[in-house]
């Protein structure tokens, strides 16, 4: 049981512990920054909580392979991350390496972003889902067929044919970009949870902090009174971010920063990266802050050409790293300025702002989408 998960021991025993007797609370909340295996541990803990035998990670009954494979009908995932990234990664290690681990690294990562469009979450009618069904069916049939295949096949295609499927899944990422756990989401759950049989169904909820009011107090009212053999794992970055009604309902546990020990280990064992120095957040970051200027760049032209806000801001890659876009937004801004393509005042009325948005990200802890829509709308259409 969580023999996967390094360098969170304080928090795997606890929820060994808590398993083993049978006396796990239906709500749970994971805290800690990015790259600290919440996800991981979550994922594990639906495993565990599944089982038909002793949860160990090379268990076969038929719950623990769907664990695995991420298949499982009752494990049911919302919100956003970095999907982009980890699928990005994770192809070039079975590319550079084909093999069963990574070629089933790949596939996760692939399956963590479709599992975000279970049918029954959405209204068909949603404005997001109606633009991901064309790519959801492709990216969803083409995953499929690997079922049938194995690592050898698939290490066949050439790396043109995977990077297909790297750029769909980018694509579906992105119509989840500024999306965050709805109301009509948690009253579809509370509708599933009590028209399915099955006696243990988990649901996680990444970004919890982002859902907006209408989802919390849905969320909470289903918390009140929760369905017997349903639990919720809320992942979050802190404390202060999880409004105090719901926080009250959670069981916290705080995910510490890894060690660089346990980093370098993840890197060597999972994703086969040897440089000592390399940590988990610049492996996933370099792709990341490779897209970031010419995500600033189709930002500003969107916002000088009358753009929907929507389609241009790069959302995920941006709330991961508000900081990175606001210096890549602002080099745009001063190149523009040195072409003569915008007002000398203009820009330095730009950058100012932007100061104040980087002041209040960092210090007040305001939205990255709230500060950038802002600024969007207050700069739309404006050269002088």
């Amino acid at each position: 049981m969580f023999e996967n998960i390094i360098g969170q021991k304080n928090n795997v025993e606890l929820l060994s512990s808590a398993v083993g007797r049978g006396n796990l609370p239906p709500a749970l909340l994971f805290l800690g920054p990015a790259y600290a295996g919440k996800l991981s541990t979550a994922l594990e803990l639906a495993r565990s909580l599944t089982c038909e035998q002793n949860a160990h990670w090379e268990c076969t009954c038929a719950p623990c392979q769907a664990q695995r494979e991420l298949t499982y009908p009752y494990t049911v995932m919302l919100g956003n991350r970095y999907f982009d990234q980890e699928i990005h990664r994770t192809a070039n290690v079975f590319l550079s390496e084909p093999c069963k681990p990574t070629f089933f690294l790949f596939l996760r990562s692939l399956r963590k972003l479709l599992r975000r469009f279970d049918n029954f979450l959405w209204d068909e009618h949603d404005n997001h889902y109606r633009k991901a069904k064309p790519i959801l069916t492709q990216l969803a049939e083409q995953v499929s067929e690997f079922d049938h295949s194995d690592y050898e096949q698939m290490a066949k295609k050439k790396a043109k044919e995977i990077q297909l499927i790297v750029d769909k899944g980018a694509k579906l990422a992105a119509v989840l970009r500024g999306y965050h756990v709805s109301i009509s989401q948690i009253r579809a759950l509370r509708h599933w949870c009590t028209t399915t049989s099955w006696q243990k169904k988990i649901v996680i909820i990444e970004e919890a902090d982002h859902m907006n009011e209408g989802a919390r107090n849905a969320l909470l009212k289903i918390l009140e009174e929760p369905p017997e053999g349903l639990y919720f794992v809320l992942i979050a970055p802190s404390k202060s971010t999880i409004m105090p009604t719901l926080f009250s309902r959670l069981r916290s546990y705080q995910f510490l920063q890894r060690s660089h020990e346990d980093e370098r280990q993840i890197l060597q064992r999972i994703f086969r990266q040897s440089q000592d120095d390399l940590t988990l957040e610049a492996f996933f970051g370099a792709h990341q802050g490779a897209n970031l200027h010419n995500a600033a760049r189709e930002f500003y032209a969107g916002m000088l050409n009358c753009a929907k806000f929507s389609d241009v801001y790069p959302g995920e890659s941006a709330e991961e790293n508000f900081k990175q876009f606001l210096y890549d937004l602002s080099l745009e801004i001063q190149q523009r300025w040195q072409a003569g393509e915008i007002s000398s005042s203009l820009a330095q009325e730009m950058l100012h702002h932007m100061g104040n948005m980087r002041q209040q990200f960092l210090m007040y802890r305001q939205s990255a989408q709230s500060l950038a829509e802002n600024f969007f709308f207050r700069y739309f259409n404006r050269k002088n």
